[in-house]
């Protein structure tokens, strides 16, 4: 038989040892949001919340639980805990990773939509940074007590937080910190914050993105797998009652009491009694209530036996203080700046030779060199060189083109607009190179491409000006705000040296061996200092006069009838300073052979 003095007693009421598992983390990651290091450490606390009875003869049951820890014993024993009093033990954790993920998203061109995000600044112009902060909860329970602080470097303003997921965030330009707080993010869910900013730098130098650490809570879970629970003894009052019901009949009860202010539990009680005639001990109480004992609450179990005298009874039982688990993660993650390094080109462009001669056709070697000279890897480079009139464009055939000084082979586009070779158009020169990623490899600092195509001066004229402006262009992978640099409008002039035009004629008539013959002598002579192209010479024979023969030969001109005569007229294609022509021309006729100076012309 067995009853149970109760009474009322609220959850609040209740005072329970509590055994608290509070476990932290400590994790790192790299500008590109990558697991650099991870630790894991914990504080194991036996709590006696007694106010007036202490606990001894505790130990804390771990068993197998202790697999992932630096633990060694499944038994840790932690002695006495006076009323109101701790103990604790720390330990360390093996962890693959932090039970939050954090991302950290700077792209320097956000307005360009692309599936990479931009990863570098162009020198001198507005980069429109666009940062996405996203943390997500990796585990099945709830996260709180979240804030995010985001340094914003110096050389980003105007920002502005464009979003927030969930809580509140808001740019502290006094500290120069973005705080995300005042938000929870459920079991595997993510939230997140998107800011913009307008980036602007004036040198090459690398610039940081600035550090991003989140720190949070997870109350109820713990990143260790340990289970453990209490045993100890406190205040607690047991005993055997012996009182005779009648004559030689005795019944025989077993009480308890709980003296302490804790809520204890009784978990085996056993009762023997020693035989009166002697002999083995009998097993008389064999309980095990598991009954938690409120503050002087009792426990009582009865049996009966006939003996002429007082039985004689010993006890065995297990009671101890009831334990709660607590747990809970404490966790900071630290962001290491991401470096953004700058874009920037400068380029050369020469003529060879640099100055043509006036009323020439001269070849000229155009020469133009893009050089990286920032610290962020090119991908792209776009040429647009411009050629005056008086010259004739390349073809696409007579371009070279070196990357690092080496022949480049790959693909590239080369556009002549208009797509003539007529030399009194001006024209547009369009060298475009992409994806040298997938090809040579990007361009890196320090490195250049170089390209070279021939033109040809057409006759250019010494009083007249030949600028040949250049625009260059290149981008990174992927693309995003261009970086320029060019000339002005009237830059990178052809030079022209004046050469003199000369082209003489002279011209003599003299008479023949026989009668109305005369012999026409004509010389054509380059003086000048250029050569002469296209030249034209014609003379005229009277009426009266017939053409015979000319000497050489191989001079003959074209005769073309006019109304008072014939015209004789010779075309030579070039002549160069210094050449001379001398022509013979026999004519026949009646009558005074009139003379008429020639006439030439020439390009």
């Amino acid at each position: 038989m067995q009853d149970k003095g109760v009474h009322d007693m609220s959850e609040n009421e209740r005072k329970n040892v509590i055994i608290d598992l509070e476990e932290s983390e400590e994790a790192s990651l790299n500008g590109s949001s990558e697991l650099e290091s991870v630790e894991v450490s914990g504080v194991l606390t036996v709590d006696n919340v007694s106010e007036k009875s202490r606990i001894w003869n505790v130990k804390v049951y771990l068993g197998d639980s202790r697999d992932d820890t630096d633990i060694d014993d499944e038994i840790i024993a932690s002695g006495e805990i006076d009323a109101g009093a701790k103990w604790n033990t720390r330990y360390k954790i093996s962890a693959e990773a932090p039970i939050v993920t954090l991302t950290e998203i700077y792209d320097t061109c956000g307005d360009i939509q692309t599936e990479e995000p931009h990863w570098a600044y162009v020198k001198g112009k507005e980069n429109p940074v666009k940062i996405t902060l996203t943390i997500k909860n990796e585990t099945d329970g709830e996260l709180e007590n979240i804030i995010l602080n985001k340094s914003v470097p110096p050389e980003i303003a105007n920002v502005q937080v464009v979003s927030a997921k969930s809580g509140t965030a808001e740019y502290d330009e006094d500290t120069n910190l973005i705080v995300w707080k005042d938000f929870m993010i459920y079991p595997q869910e993510e939230s997140s914050i998107v800011i913009s900013a307008t980036g602007m730098v004036d040198d090459v130098t690398p610039r940081s993105g600035g550090e991003v650490v989140v720190s949070y809570r997870a109350e109820g879970q713990q990143r260790s797998v340990l289970t453990p629970d209490l045993s100890a003894l406190t205040e607690f009052l047991t005993g055997i009652e012996t009182a005779e019901t009648e004559p030689n009949h005795w019944q025989c009860t077993l009480e308890c009491s709980n003296e302490s202010d804790l809520i204890v539990r009784l978990d085996k009680a056993e009762v023997y009694l020693a035989p009166e005639e002697g002999g083995e001990k009998q097993l008389m109480i064999d309980e095990l209530p598991s009954i938690e004992l409120r503050p002087d609450e009792e426990w009582r179990s009865s049996f009966e036996v006939s003996s002429k005298s007082t039985p004689k009874c010993s006890q065995d039982l297990t009671y101890t203080p009831v334990a709660v688990v607590t747990q809970r993660v404490l966790g900071r993650i630290t962001k290491a700046p991401q470096e953004i390094p700058v874009y920037s080109i400068e380029y050369t462009k020469e003529f060879d030779p640099p100055a043509v001669n006036s009323f020439d056709k001269t070849p000229v070697e155009v020469t133009i060199e893009v050089k990286n000279t920032g610290s962020a890897d090119l991908n792209e480079i776009t040429i647009e060189d411009h050629l005056p009139d008086d010259v004739m464009p390349p073809s696409a055939d007579h371009i070279s083109v070196w990357v690092r000084d080496e022949d480049y082979t790959g693909p590239y586009e080369f556009r002549v607009d208009p797509e003539d070779q007529d030399p009194e158009k001006t024209h547009r020169i369009l060298f475009h190179i992409e994806d040298l990623k997938e090809t040579v490899g990007e361009l890196a600092p320090g490195e250049s491409l170089k390209i070279n195509y021939a033109i040809m001066a057409w006759r250019s004229r010494p009083e007249k000006e030949y600028p040949s402006p250049i625009a260059c262009t290149a981008n990174t992978y992927p693309a995003g705000v261009p970086c320029e640099t060019g000339s002005p409008q009237d830059g990178h002039k052809i030079g022209v040296i004046y050469k003199k035009r000369a082209i003489s004629t002279k011209k003599a008539i003299n008479k023949g061996a026989s009668p109305g013959e005369y012999i026409v002598v004509l010389v054509v002579s380059n003086k000048g200092e250029v050569t002469a192209e296209n030249i034209e010479v014609s003379d005229w024979i009277p009426a009266g006069f017939e053409y015979m023969s000319t000497d050489p030969e191989d001079e003959e001109p074209a005769l073309h009838p006019v109304s008072d005569g014939t015209n004789m007229v010779w075309n030579w294609t070039r002549m160069n300073p210094g050449d001379k022509k001398k022509i013979s021309v026999l004519v026949k006729g009646d009558g005074e052979y009139e003379r008429r100076e020639p006439e030439i012309s020439s390009i």
